[in-house]
């Protein structure tokens, strides 16, 4: 039986990777979808914020999976410490995306309300 994630795409529900049964992982990937829309779209000048906000969107999801891997306690909360650092990153990349004008305002709102249910999936990982 395949289980529905929140872009509508469907998951095996047996799926060998455990990272795509956290729906932490799924909303950053969410995240992750719509910084790439982000970066893709700004404007000349601002390629550098673009690639920052790139690599730490990356990470929230790469460093999820890797900590759901992990047998070890310590090196989960190793992995899931790093995405919740790179989140407020992106967070402040953002912000400074809005300052410079670099997106419309509702694709910058869309991400950050998929930046923060991520955060706060990720704090209840942490726990």
């Amino acid at each position: 039986m395949n289980t529905p994630v929140s872009d509508g795409t469907l998951v095996p529900a047996r799926s060998p990777w455990i990272h795509e049964r956290l729906h932490a992982y799924q909303v950053a990937l969410d995240f992750y979808k719509l910084a790439t829309v982000i970066r893709r779209g700004l404007p000349r000048g601002l390629g550098s914020l673009g690639d920052q906000l790139g690599r730490a969107a990356q990470s929230i999801c790469l460093n999820l999976a890797e900590g759901a891997a992990s047998r070890s306690r310590a090196i989960k909360m190793r992995c899931w410490d790093i995405a919740a650092g790179s989140a407020c990153e992106c967070a402040a990349a953002l912000d400074v995306v809005e300052v410079e004008n670099g997106a419309g305002a509702a694709l910058i709102a869309q991400a950050r309300d998929r930046l923060r249910l991520t955060t706060l999936l990720i704090a209840g990982l942490r726990r």
